[in-house]
This record gives structure tokens, sequence and C-alpha cells, in this order.
């Protein structure tokens, strides 16, 4: 500090500044540096020389969270001479309040730094922690325990799935539906209380990432946790690839197809869509068309369909997915042939779509009463992506090409499909051309 003309300094002008090297500081700050500097927050010298004398002590004692605690702003240097005169219990006692910040004040900053591909639902999924961990008080960075966010994660239930399917459709038929059921009940005396539903173990390791994120920023940005409170290795994300892929045997898939092309009610394209949809692995936007944000995407169009190739192709692009580049998909040969069939006979122009002219919601009523007489009731349009890789994985296709053709952008998400294989029986072709090669036979 410059001692000169300190008394004739107006009021008007800057405050003091504490600039002080404090051996062993830098361990503390993660700095590169053990210089200690903050504000003196006084324009007095005589008040200067007494709290700089006092940051002296304070290293000398080897206090650095207190210094640490300082330069990172989590109080202010009058508030620190304040419990710096009253002794170290009052030292204590700031620090800990300090570090005792109310939750809400940083979701809104998190949220906007966040980077999960689905931002709000991240964000949901951290106010539902705070409001549980609220119901005894103002949640704070003191409730940020790994025993506390597995509580509040146990505790999670469906409700989507306590009345049945369509508990929370607001369709007209869904609601008259449910009406019904409830006056069925209500005939045979109390309506039977419905039993919570615990969440999937996707749901569940989903909740935890965004808890994690929240955390994550807590640490590294607004800098009010010291440690991850879920870096301690006891409690891991749950192993939820088996729950949340789907498979199908031959023969369930046949019928599937059967079922779709019985129903009069579906549309008649029904089953080339549900073939497309399983052997390329495109989302059913891709293929239907969707609107994103406002702007239409158009589905498959006869352009699209690439036959001058050894193995007919279809081209498909992720929209949904930043930078996803396009995707040129195998698709077998006798169902291209169908497929380009059905364009002469509908008489598609090039870059019109193929399927304009059908319902989605007839689409997708039909998927549901199919997959649903087959015994799988839970069995989505998007599992038959799944399905598509699960296939590719059990032919042991290159994982490079189905990351690829999935349109991923990690191949940690492409290995999931590799890890997921029901049975042994795809690794034996493989396994005995190594023993033929290292034979010799």
């Amino acid at each position: 500090m410059r001692e000169h003309n300190r008394k004739n300094r107006k009021a008007s002008e800057p405050v003091f500044e504490i600039s002080v090297n404090i051996p062993g500081l830098a361990q503390t700050t993660d700095g590169k540096s053990d210089r200690f500097r903050c504000s003196a927050e006084t324009r007095d010298s005589k008040l200067l020389a007494e709290r700089r004398h006092m940051i002296v002590d304070l290293g000398r004692r080897l206090l650095h969270d207190v210094l640490a605690a300082r330069m990172r702003g989590e109080f202010t240097t009058e508030e620190l001479a304040h419990a710096y005169k009253k002794g170290d219990a009052a030292l204590i006692k700031l620090v800990v309040s300090s570090r005792t910040r109310i939750l809400t004040d940083f979701v809104e900053d998190w949220s906007a730094s966040c980077r999960a591909a689905s931002r709000s639902a991240s964000r949901r999924h951290v106010e539902l922690f705070v409001a549980f961990c609220s119901r005894t008080g103002p949640a704070t960075t003191f409730d940020l325990t790994s025993t506390r966010i597995t509580e509040w994660l146990d505790t999670l239930t469906d409700g989507r799935r306590n009345s049945g399917r369509h508990a929370t459709s607001t369709n007209s038929q869904a609601v008259r539906a449910r009406a019904r059921r409830e006056k069925k009940k209500m005939r045979g005396g109390l309506a039977e209380a419905v039993q919570p539903v615990k969440i999937k173990a996707s749901t569940w390791n989903s909740h935890r990432a965004s808890i994690s994120s929240f955390c994550t920023y807590l640490v590294n940005v607004a800098r009010v946790l010291d440690v991850h409170p879920l870096t301690d290795g006891k409690h891991q994300p749950k192993d939820d690839v088996a729950e949340r892929l789907p498979y199908l045997k031959p023969e369930e898939w046949n019928a599937y197809l059967h079922t779709l092309s019985a129903n009069p009610l579906a549309p008649k394209e029904s089953v080339t869509i549900a073939r497309i949809l399983r052997h390329t692995g495109a989302d059913v936007g891709e293929v239907l068309g969707y609107d994103s944000g406002g702007t239409y995407v158009p589905g498959m169009r006869p352009c699209d369909l690439h036959m001058d190739r050894e193995l007919p192709r279809i081209r498909f692009k992720r929209h949904k997915v930043t930078k996803s580049p396009e995707r040129l998909i195998p698709y077998p040969g006798k169902f291209m042939t169908e497929l380009t069939e059905l364009v002469t006979e509908l008489g598609t122009l090039p870059k019109k779509e193929i399927f304009a002219h059908v319902d989605r919601g007839q689409f997708e009523r039909a998927h549901r009463q199919a997959a649903s007489i087959i015994g799988h009731p839970d069995l989505t349009l998007k599992d038959l992506r799944h399905l598509a890789a699960i296939a590719w994985a059990e032919a042991d296709v290159r994982l490079e090409k189905m990351k690829k053709w999935l349109g991923h952008r990690r191949m940690d998400q492409t290995l999931v499909y590799a890890d997921f294989l029901p049975s042994d029986a795809g690794d034996a072709p493989g396994v005995l051309r190594a023993i033929q090669i290292a034979t010799g036979g």
C-alpha cells in the first residue's frame, strides 16, 4: 500500500485495499499465488492498519479457510473484523453461516447456464428437491448431502402410472373413460386407494443427474460448496439399461405386424411405417414429419430413397439434434421394393412427403393396440428405434457404423446397445473365428 497523502483523501475517493502475502493460502483458494487481496472497506488509515494486522494474524494462525471465504465474497471485511474481535467461536460461526445459502437464490442462474438437453425438465427436478427440503424451513446448502438427495429420490413416484395409461390426459375420450372406471369402483363401495408407483431407474437417474449438475454449479461457479455431495461413491446411478431397452422375439414382431395389418382403423401404410422404424432406427417424426419450434419439418420423401447402391439406403436428418449430420441407413432390398411400389401407387412427387396423408394420431392408436395384444403394452414407437440398434449389435455391426446410423454424438450412447444383448449367442461366431486365426485351423 502506498502511504502518502492518506490524510488528505476526500470521501469520494476509493477505499483502501489490503494486499498481503499469506504463505500456504494458494492451497485453499486453488490459486497460483499466496497473495491475499480484498477491500479494507474504510478510508481511515488507523482502521486500515488494524484490519491489515488482523489478516496477517489469521494467516499466521493458519486460518486459511476464513481468508479464502473472504476472498470469495461470502462476507464483508467489516463483518470479519467484528467476528475477529469476539474470538475464534465467532469466526467459525461467521464462516458456517456464510456457507448456509438459500438454494432458491441459485436456481435461476444455474438454469441459465445449464447445458442439459431438456433444461426445463432439469430445472423442474431441482425445484422438486428444493420443495422437498423446504418442508421444515427454507432449503439451504446444508441440505445438499448424498444421504438427503437419495432420500428424496426414493420418495419420488410416477404420477402418470398411478391411475392408468391416460391418467394425466385431457383428451375428452380419456376423461370419459376415467369417469366410467371411477363409477364402476364406487358401485362396490368406496374406491380403492391408488397405490403410488415408484419411478423407473432411468427416471431416477435423470433426477439424480439434474441435482448433480446443480451441485457442480454450486462448487465450480457459485463456490458455496467445497465438495460435491455425489462424489462419495456411495450413491451411484442405477443400472437402467435392461429396464428401459425393449426386446421382441421374432414371433412377437411378426404378431405385431399381423395385428397392425388386421386393424380396420389403422392406416393401410401402418406396416410399412413400422418396418421403416424397426429396421432404420429412425424417429417417427423423421418418417411422418413434425413441428419443431413452430417450423414444420417434412417427413420422408421419394428423393430420400437411394436405390442406386448395392445395399439400398434411406436418408434421414435429425433436426432436433444440434449439428447432427445426414444419415444414410441401409434398408432391406425386399422392403425397399415394397416402399418404392407404394410411392408409385400414390404418385408422390420426388420432393413431396410420402406419408403426408397419414393421420399420425390414428397410427399411434393402432400401434398401442397392437403392442397390448402381443403382451407388450409399454412398447412405444421410440422403442422401435432401440430394437433396430439392438438387432445391429446382435448382428455384430461395427460400433462406429451404429453410431453414425443412429446419429449419436458420443460413443458411450451407442455402447449401451452393445452391452444390452440378452444372450451370448451373438458372440459365438466372432469367438470361433478368433480361435481359427490363432490356431491356423
